[in-house]
């Protein structure tokens, strides 16, 4: 039998409580969706929002995208490139318009049009699916894109239940001032890896790896070890 480990997709959830800092998790939303064009396994592409401040973030993280330098890769200036390939581009676009047609409101962000030095190249404006759901082909698979989707929610019990209503468990980040609810979010959320207050981490002294489909086995840490030790057991029995 062939051992092996894996390390997959995920769609994840930022959780933003209603006593969240804005600011970093605005930032933390803004990078997920620019750094490598949103071509990041652990991105957490479902930004889970509470009623009493899903506005003011959408309005600080528009701003944010709208200001985004897209350029060429070896321009000093650039802070998004484009998408590794025309077959991921088409992906991505297609998913703007399932969710289009799903009765989401796609919304793109920077400025790529009518610039000559972009032409031909695999260029994808950052988009904000508003007025998203957790029910969406959109919001429950992976695009592999600069795409998020926006989802209210009115209570901590259904941030966790609709945070785990996904077929994968890779990573998930949790911002709230209240250090008991975070530890609240943390333990009921299904995922390989939770932050709080703070995106994604990893450090070569700390398992990473996820839940259901989003892979087996665990990298980094001793954890990665076990994957490749055979564990023997010895039973001795005294004369």
């Amino acid at each position: 039998m062939k051992r092996l480990t894996l390390e997959l997709g995920g769609k994840s959830a930022a959780v933003v409580m209603h006593d969240a800092d804005l600011g970093q998790a605005v930032n933390v939303a803004y990078t997920d969706i620019v750094r490598n064009s949103g071509q990041v396994c652990g991105a957490c592409t479902r930004v889970m929002l509470h009623e009493s401040v899903a506005d003011e973030f959408t309005e600080r993280l528009a701003a944010k995208l709208r200001a985004v330098r897209i350029g060429l890769p070896d321009q000093e200036d650039t802070e998004m490139g484009p998408l590794v390939s025309e077959t991921q581009l088409n992906r991505v676009k297609s998913y703007l318009e399932i969710g289009a047609a799903e009765g989401a409101r796609p919304e793109s962000y920077g400025s790529i049009e009518n610039r000559a030095e972009l032409a031909g190249g695999c260029f994808q404006a950052p988009v904000l699916f508003h007025d998203a759901n957790n029910g969406m082909r959109t919001s429950r698979e992976e695009i592999f894109g600069p795409v998020l989707s926006l989802i209210r929610f009115s209570s901590e019990e259904q941030a966790i239940e609709t945070a785990n209503d996904t077929p994968y468990g890779l990573v998930a980040c949790v911002f709230t001032r209240d250090t008991a609810r975070a530890m609240r979010l943390v333990r009921g959320i299904n995922a390989g890896t939770v932050c709080v207050n703070t995106g994604v981490r990893s450090s070569i002294d700390a398992p990473f790896g996820g839940f259901k489909e989003s892979g087996l086995g665990k990298e980094r840490g001793k954890e990665a070890l076990w994957d490749d030790t055979q564990l023997k057991n010895v039973r001795y029995g005294l004369l």
